[in-house]
């Protein structure tokens, strides 16, 4: 027989144990005397609690096959169809001693019997007949042990995830910051336009031609550049954009930020950027001669955009477990990332010699500044934790980073830097420091530069 009776209206007396796990606990309770099931049912209903009773076992092994909501059981040694020890003992292969705590009610308080109740994997007994107050705080005392298992329990997991989520959102801010400084390393005057009209993002480039920045156009309306005959063609393009056809080009008009209005070549596409379309337009002098990287960019950006959405998307309910199962999500990252070091090899092929060593120069220099405003340690600490430069010791106990100091200076730059080395130190700087400050942005400033081959910031 199985009967389940829910808590009346009533306040906990030993703290307010239903408030600190959150929900009503569920006590389970296994007494073949239904005298003594209806008096301990009946106490823990008053004072709170949700209670499931059971005449035997086995019943009670059946309840926990199928519905494995329980906080705690009580549990008669001496039962019907088999004595307490045993169904304790199968209700430790299912569950620990921390996830169902049990507590053994014996009406003989032998010392033998209260050995037999631990090490059959009972976390306390009762002797019978039971004394209300004693009862509770038995119950209250093993729920709340219970509760801190499982918190420390999520907190572990919880650490776990946060690491792992922190390397892979890295990853992704990293394309994202590559993204951005393709654009910039264009030659030739870009603007995006979302399917709303709204302005997203130009290039330096078009800085320079207009006189507006990005910060003076980014979220305002398309009318502050485009006038009014201009806005037709605009919206033509907007409304295709879902379609994947072609843009055809056209002349338009554009405002510059001194308000005159020049006529432009113009070359649309189509964006694919992470949640939505963008329209990305390429400015140009009228009868000026096109130039392929724009369009080599947005073909890269458009064939990884879904990748780069999925592995997204996973990062909002992706658990460690679930990542080490599916390691196709970390493949699809370095993929993404491996396309776009060659674009941006290909981007500064033809850099010039000299201001890639200034960059160089800048970027360790930002890098050991930042570093050490974060007060994440000395140049030594910097060194040694990143594994990417030497330390040495000398007799005095001093650290000495011989090989760093020559990235600081122009003039004792190694011949053939490594340049890859002084990316790798940027990013573990900027992992490890999680200050905003005028620094930071400097340096991740200069590394976008460095990531997309552009001149000395």
């Amino acid at each position: 027989m199985i009967s389940e009776t829910h808590p009346k209206e009533h306040k906990l007396q030993s703290a307010s144990v239903v408030s600190e796990l959150g929900l009503t606990p569920h006590i389970l309770v296994v007494d073949d005397d239904s005298a003594t099931l209806e008096v301990i049912s009946q106490y823990l209903i008053s004072e709170g609690l949700r209670v499931t009773t059971f005449c035997n076992g086995e019943l009670l092994l059946q309840q926990l096959e199928t519905e494995q909501q329980a906080d705690l059981v009580l549990l008669d040694i001496t039962l019907p169809d088999s004595d307490g020890y045993v169904v304790c003992e199968r209700l430790r292969e299912s569950f620990n001693a921390a996830e169902l705590p049990v507590i053994m009610l014996t009406s003989i308080a032998w010392r033998k019997d209260w050995i037999n109740c631990i090490n059959c994997g009972a976390n306390d007994y009762l002797q019978k007949p039971v004394a209300g107050e004693e009862l509770l705080a038995r119950v209250v005392t093993q729920l709340r042990v219970r509760g801190a298992h499982q918190a420390a329990l999520e907190n572990q997991q919880l650490k776990m995830e946060i690491v792992r989520r922190r390397q892979t959102e890295w990853d992704l801010q990293l394309i994202r910051r590559r993204l951005g400084a393709m654009l910039d390393s264009v030659p030739e005057s870009v603007l995006a336009i979302s399917e709303g009209g709204e302005l997203c993002f130009c290039n330096q480039a078009f800085e320079q031609l207009t006189g507006f920045t990005v910060e003076q156009i980014q979220g305002r309306a398309m009318e502050i550049l485009f006038p009014a005959e201009s806005q037709g063609r605009l919206h033509n393009w907007l409304e295709g954009l879902s379609n994947s056809g072609e843009l055809e080009p056209c002349s338009m008009e554009l405002i510059y930020a001194n308000h005159s209005q020049h006529y432009n070549d113009i070359q649309a596409y189509q964006l694919e950027l992470e949640d939505e379309l963008l329209l990305m337009l390429v400015v140009r002098a009228i009868g000026a001669t096109a130039d392929q990287v724009p369009a080599f960019i947005v073909e890269l950006v458009n064939r990884n955009r879904n990748r780069l959405r999925a592995v997204e998307e996973s990062l909002c309910f992706f658990t460690p477990e679930l990542m080490a199962e599916h390691p196709e999500l970390i493949d699809d990252l370095h993929a993404i990332d491996t396309a776009l070091k060659q674009l941006t090899r290909w981007l500064d092929a033809d850099q010039d010699h000299d201001d890639i060593r200034s960059l160089l120069v800048n970027v360790m220099n930002l890098v050991v500044d930042y570093w050490l405003d974060c007060a994440l340690g000395s140049k030594g600490d910097l060194a040694r934790q990143s594994g990417l430069w030497k330390v040495y010791t000398n007799e005095n106990g001093w650290d000495r980073t011989q090989t760093l100091d020559r990235y600081l200076c122009l003039e004792t730059l190694p011949k053939y830097p490594r340049r890859k080395q002084v990316i790798r130190t940027a990013e573990f700087v900027l992992t490890c420091g999680r200050q905003d400050s005028a620094k930071r942005q400097h340096l991740e400033r200069a590394l976008m530069h460095l990531y997309a081959g552009a001149r000395k910031p």
